[in-house]
This record gives C-alpha cells, structure tokens and sequence, in this order.
C-alpha cells in the first residue's frame, strides 16, 4: 500500500498539466483505491468515510492541507497499480466535475453503505464479484474498468 501523497502525485503526474482541485483529486484517490480493491489489493492505508455531501479520507486536518498543497515529486508505483491510476486517468480526464460526482455515486462503495460509516473496500470488492460472478452485464464502465483495464 501507497500513502495518499505518494498516490496524490502519482495521480497528478499521470493527469499532466491539467489541474487538479483538492476535492476531484480525493475522489480520484478514492476511485483509484477501489479498483485497486476489485483487483484484489488496496492502493492506499485510507480509511474512507462517508459524510452526507461527500466521501473523503479520514485523515487529520494537516495531512489534508498537505495534500491539498502537494508539489508534484516523480513517483514510481508497482506495475499493477500505475495501470489502475492511468486507466482511472484517461476515463475521467475529461469529464467535468459533475460527471465525476456521479461516477462516485453511483460506484459500488457509493451505493452500500451508510453515513458516517467506515467504508470496507476490501469486503465490498469481495462482496461486488460475488454479486457479479455470473452477471457482468451490470459492471458498470467505472467498476469492470478496473478489473479489466
């Protein structure tokens, strides 16, 4: 597993010049974490939480300003999981930030669990292929994305 600044980096050097605000790039994060999870490790050591408007990590107040204040460093991940950040990458690029909203809500994580609960990605990845053994017309492109980038 990664830190969230080593996958933070990682995220902004595969995305290139275009910006990345604090709240798309935690949701980046976090959609990196899960398909990681679907193919069978986390990417990071977050616990991710869900509040009433958002899902963010829960993490103390100065990791926060510093991830939000991060200066891109080259970061080298493991094969597998840099595969998972560039597909990540080129699926939402170009979406604009509402897209993406809707990409997190209605990923698996997103539709399971309820507020202020601690969310399992390893037990929901778990969960979603044994839901989805014999059903794989209901992935849906941000989900099967990761299982099959």
């Amino acid at each position: 597993m990664y830190s969230l600044l080593t996958v933070a980096n990682a995220i902004r050097q595969a995305h290139g010049d275009k910006p990345l605000s604090e709240l798309r790039l935690e949701y980046l994060i976090f959609l990196a974490d899960w398909h990681s999870s679907l193919s069978g490790t986390r990417l990071t050591d977050a616990q991710w939480e869900i509040a009433p408007i958002m899902i963010r990590p829960k993490i103390a107040l100065h990791q926060r300003h510093t991830l939000k204040n991060i200066s891109p460093v080259p970061v080298v991940l493991d094969e597998a999981k840099q595969k998972v950040i560039d597909h990540l990458v080129t699926l939402t690029r170009d979406m604009d930030f509402d897209d993406l909203v809707e990409v997190m809500l209605n990923s698996y994580p997103l539709t399971r669990p309820t507020l202020y609960a601690q969310i399992g990605l390893q037990k929901l990845a778990s969960d979603y292929h044994s839901e989805n053994a014999n059903n794989s017309s209901r992935y849906d492109n941000i989900d099967s994305a990761a299982v099959d980038p």
